[in-house]
C-alpha cells in the first residue's frame, strides 16, 4: 500500500505519524512530539482514517490475545 506523503506541520510526514501511531494512543510520546502527530492528523485524512482503523476495538482485543 503507498503512503500518501503529506508533511504538515513541517517536519511531521505520513510515514512519521504512522509509526508512532501505538505511542501516541498509549501516551508514551513526548509532549511535543504528540502535539506535532495530533496536528498531522487533524490536517490529513489519510492518516485519520489509519488511526480509526489501528484503533479499532477488533484491533484491541486481538493485542490482548483475546
Amino acid at each position: 500500500m503507498i503512503v500518501p506523503m503529506m508533511e504538515f506541520p513541517s517536519g511531521c510526514t505520513c510515514e512519521f505519524t504512522i509509526l508512532r501511531f501505538e505511542r501516541y494512543l498509549l501516551a508514551t510520546l513526548p509532549w511535543g512530539e504528540s502535539l506535532l502527530i495530533a496536528e498531522h492528523i487533524e490536517a490529513c485524512v489519510s492518516c485519520a482514517q489509519r488511526l480509526v482503523l489501528f484503533d479499532s476495538p477488533r484491533g484491541r482485543t486481538a493485542n490482548r490475545g483475546g
